[in-house]
């Protein structure tokens, strides 16, 4: 569906609500409204690859999996109306990040000193895969 890339590294902690807005705010200049609603109207189900390039921080370790969350959740209809944003019309892929809409979550990452987040966004026009 699309590529987003936000200059920045988010992890989940008490401003989770405002990553979440600025993961949006991201999205939004990428993916129209009108190709989301479309899209969302034939998607049976949804797949992310998240790239992290990470600029190291001494001791403390990135935990690039409470990342992904963040970046899943920012799409979610569900989180979208709790954080009352702005995007809520714009960015509402599916209903929760529960198994039924996300059914793919690939992350990876690497040490770099100029962060940032690639966000590859995919949906399925079928209701399984193939094996």
């Amino acid at each position: 569906m699309s590529q987003v890339i936000y200059h920045d590294f988010f992890t989940s902690a008490s401003k989770t609500k405002s990553r979440r807005e600025a993961i949006r705010a991201a999205a939004a200049t990428k993916i129209s409204e009108e190709k989301i609603r479309n899209t969302r109207s034939l998607a049976m189900w949804w797949a992310f690859r998240i790239y992290f390039h990470i600029k190291p921080r001494g001791s403390r370790p990135h935990d690039i999996e409470n990342a992904a969350k963040l970046v899943v959740d920012a799409f979610s209809k569900k989180m979208l109306e709790a954080d009352q944003s702005n995007f809520k019309d714009h960015l509402a892929l599916f209903e929760d990040d529960s198994i039924e809409h996300v059914r793919i979550i690939e992350i990876g990452g690497q040490p770099d000193q100029h962060p940032k987040t690639i966000v590859e966004i995919f949906y399925c026009l079928t209701s399984e895969m193939s094996t």
